[in-house]
């Protein structure tokens, strides 16, 4: 008998009070109603009352997975959402964890999981920062420590510090709270990202110890580090954060807990183009093991009251090189797998594809699948894969790559190496195409070296108004798109310029 991948719902409704089952009532009514627009997604997971915004905590507590979220669900400011889950796919709405009291608003944070209990920071707008904390078996409950005031209050202007959205971790029995925000340069006057670190024994009583990043040689100008998140990942840490200029970012370093630094040593933008107009937004991260983490985002709308809602991405695993661990490689989590369905599957093989010819996999279509390719494309300087197109073609999305046509990947630029065989390969997200009514955004590129003699290999999820790219196991791309045309499930594949041998074409409908 299969295992079921759902919560039981049954076994928290002994901990839910009469308020809180009706308002988990009205969630699920009100997913009855959204799962019949055509837009929504189908295995994206969404709020199912008001706006949502960041991830907040996500974790693994009591043999489940546990989501927070920013939550308007009634046009009063930002709470913390609540969704539980066991393969963090199969969300079970909760109601809502935290929740404006003292604080003006609930904003973002982290929740570190300790023995006994669970401990929520978070930003408290035009407050400071808030911790609350819960032990019971699904995390329903919380109690906000220090009688519900901030345990670090909004600074007094002039301070050397600033406040924002907190991380917190463990240091021997001393809790480190760092504060995600910026710095001004004394020598260009332009704003720094930086991280505040602050020290307790017992949660209430914190005591500044000092700004924490150093050597911080991947931040643009006027980039900030909200939503931060400070985790170990084999002999390296990573510090994971947004930009309000420049989105999400992770970066790599060595954490020196004697002098409270991390000294970054490589890095990497997870988009290249604005996180906002249907691109990628907040992280909140949670250690899978001592060798990876687990990573989810939300995926903004496009701005307009057409497109009103935003989602989470799938859930990623994130992995340091296996030679060079400055590198961050980035896959779907392998969770993602149980969303397959056997029926529909389509499996072809050994598909030769002449130049400049454009080849439609007739029996691979749908806008809510997982397409999985694998090339032996050596010598092609551009594969273009269209997906979610309309039947005159009037609506499509372009994956593309460009092989080896990008900047000089150093580590590979050596003795052996020619001088094309150390450029990165470029694979691009472009949306341009993607809606006839002009919801559009800049297309989305990231880089990964590719080594002469390797396979490509693509796994794209198409979830009706979201599609995420995966390639080679190391760069995420993804995008929210807006067809009007209401049937846009054809494929294509065109190889430009060289002949193109499509070593296997595999496709999956999906469903929870």
């Amino acid at each position: 008998m299969k295992k079921s991948n759902k919560v039981d719902v049954d076994s928290f409704a002994l901990l839910l009070n009469d308020e809180q089952k009706d308002y988990l009532k009205d969630l699920s009514e009100n997913r009855k109603i959204y799962s019949s627009e055509y837009m929504r997604p189908k295995y994206h997971f969404y709020a199912a009352k008001g706006k949502m915004n960041d991830p907040n905590g996500l974790c693994f507590w009591n043999g489940n997975w546990h989501l927070f979220y920013q939550n308007d669900p009634e046009d009063r400011g930002w709470w913390w959402g609540h969704a539980v889950s066991k393969d963090l796919l199969h969300w079970e709405d909760l109601p809502l964890a935290v929740w404006a009291e003292k604080e003006k608003e609930c904003w973002s944070g982290m929740v570190l999981i300790e023995e006994e209990r669970a401990i929520a920071v978070y930003y408290g707008l035009n407050t400071g920062i808030m911790i609350a904390t819960s032990s019971d078996p699904y995390l329903i409950n919380w109690t906000k420590v220090n009688d519900g005031e901030p345990v670090i209050p909004m600074p007094e202007k002039g301070s050397e510090y600033m406040i924002f959205d907190p991380c917190i971790w463990k240091k021997g029995d001393t809790y480190c709270l760092a504060s995600g925000r910026f710095s001004i340069d004394q020598n260009s006057k332009t704003r720094v990202r930086q991280i505040f670190l602050f020290e307790s024994d017992i949660l209430t009583d914190w005591k500044y110890t000092g700004k924490f990043i150093e050597n911080d040689l991947f931040s643009r100008s006027d980039d900030d580090a909200s939503c931060p998140y400070f985790l170990p990942c084999e002999n390296k840490y990573l510090l994971i954060s947004f930009s309000h200029h420049s989105g999400p970012m992770i970066m790599v370093g060595n954490y020196d807990d004697e002098r409270q630094k991390f000294t970054l040593t490589g890095g990497r933008h997870l988009t290249s183009t604005s996180s906002f107009f249907g691109g990628l937004l907040a992280p909140s991260a949670f250690p899978e093991s001592n060798r990876s983490l687990k990573l989810i985002h939300n995926i903004t709308y496009y701005g307009d009251e057409s497109f009103p809602y935003q989602i989470m991405s799938l859930p990623r695993t994130v992995t340091l090189g296996k030679s060079n661990k400055n590198d961050v490689l980035i896959k779907e989590a392998e969770e993602v797998a149980s969303l397959r369905k056997e029926e529909g599957h389509v499996f072809k093989e050994n598909i030769f594809l002449k130049a400049n010819q454009e080849y439609f996999p007739t029996e691979c279509f749908g806008d809510v699948i997982e397409l999985d390719l694998t090339f032996e494309a050596k010598n092609v300087p551009l594969i273009d894969i269209k997906v979610m197109m309309s039947d005159d073609a009037s609506e499509y999305s372009s994956i593309r790559i460009y092989r080896q046509r990008g900047n000089t990947y150093l580590p590979a630029f050596g003795p052996g190496f020619g001088y094309r065989s150390a450029h990165e390969t470029v694979v691009a997200l472009d949306t341009s195409y993607s809606s006839a009514g002009g919801n559009v955004r800049v297309p989305d590129e990231q880089a990964f070296y590719l080594a002469p003699d390797e396979k490509l290999t693509l796994k794209i999820f198409l979830d009706r108004s979201v599609i995420e790219v995966f390639v080679n196991g190391s760069v995420a791309l993804s995008a929210r798109v807006d067809p009007i045309s209401g049937k846009n499930d054809r494929i294509s594949i065109t190889s430009r310029g060289e002949d193109l041998n499509i070593i296997s074409l595999e496709s999956y409908h999906l469903a929870l």
